[in-house]
């Protein structure tokens, strides 16, 4: 009876285990699924929570960034404007010192023109006194002048009477053809280099510029003359007469011409 007891009891043992053992799968079950799910859940929620936290973070430097680039920003255009200003006053500097600049310069080109133009007419002066006691000493201060105002025709001119005076016709007549280009109104120049052609026989050309003469100035007595001559040796003795009264008119207290109409005169008894 024990004994069957016994087995009844192992039996209900048993079913309980039984139970147990199914109430244990169920749990395990359970755990796992809970396990998994728990396991999912985190995998998602770990990613979702650092890129969230990743967000804020990236937000909070880059919002740290827009207001440093601000704070740049602001400063660079203060800087561009101060820049800008400074710019402004330099060139406005600039322009009064290029302006300054070319007056001084224009002031200095003023200065050296006036001591150099006083220097030329002492010369000239100086030459034109020497041309009474030595003359060629008046041809190399008239060298001088010519060297410092190579374009002072009344030196190429005065030069080329001395150099006339000395015979030196060919001298002469390189100075009067300078001293016309220079000067192309210079009614003397003209006569004198018509009275130079006369002596060269060079009638037709010396006409040209004694007419020239006459027309840039109709009151050059000297022309008058020059013209009577170089009519009388085309024995043009009433056209010779005209100019060597007209030249009277003009100039009553040149010898020349009263020789040269004294001698017109004779030859028409």
């Amino acid at each position: 009876k024990i004994e069957k007891e016994i087995e009844l009891y192992r039996g209900d043992v048993r079913i309980k285990i039984s139970e147990l053992d199914e109430e244990h799968s169920r749990w395990t079950a359970w755990i796992c699924l809970f396990v998994t799910l728990l396991a999912g859940g985190l995998g998602a929620a770990v990613p979702l929570f650092i890129t969230n936290r990743s967000d804020k973070l990236l937000k909070k430097s880059y919002e740290k960034m827009v207001e440093e680039l601000k704070t740049q920003i602001e400063s660079v255009d203060k800087d561009a404007k101060s820049a800008k200003e400074s710019l402004t006053v330099v060139t406005t500097l600039k322009k009064d010192i290029d302006i300054i600049k070319s007056e001084i310069d224009k002031s200095k080109r003023e200065t050296e023109l006036a001591a150099l133009k006083t220097k030329v007419n002492k010369l000239f002066a100086q030459a034109i006194l020497e041309s009474k006691k030595d003359v060629q000493h008046s041809i190399e201060l008239f060298a001088k002048v010519i060297e410092l105002d190579s374009s002072n025709s009344d030196a190429f001119f005065m030069r080329g009477k001395l150099k006339h005076d000395l015979r030196d016709l060919e001298g002469a007549m390189a100075d009067y053809n300078k001293a016309i280009t220079l000067s192309p109104n210079n009614d003397d120049a003209y006569c004198d280099r018509g009275g130079l052609l006369i002596s060269l026989e060079k009638l037709d050309d010396a006409m040209k510029d004694i007419n020239k003469a006459i027309e840039i100035n109709p009151n050059n007595a000297k022309a008058f003359l020059a013209r009577g001559l170089i009519k009388t040796r085309r024995n043009d003795k009433k056209g010779a007469m005209n100019d060597f009264n007209k030249s009277i008119d003009l100039n009553p207290y040149d010898g020349t011409v009263y020789l040269s109409r004294a001698f017109l005169n004779y030859d028409l008894n």
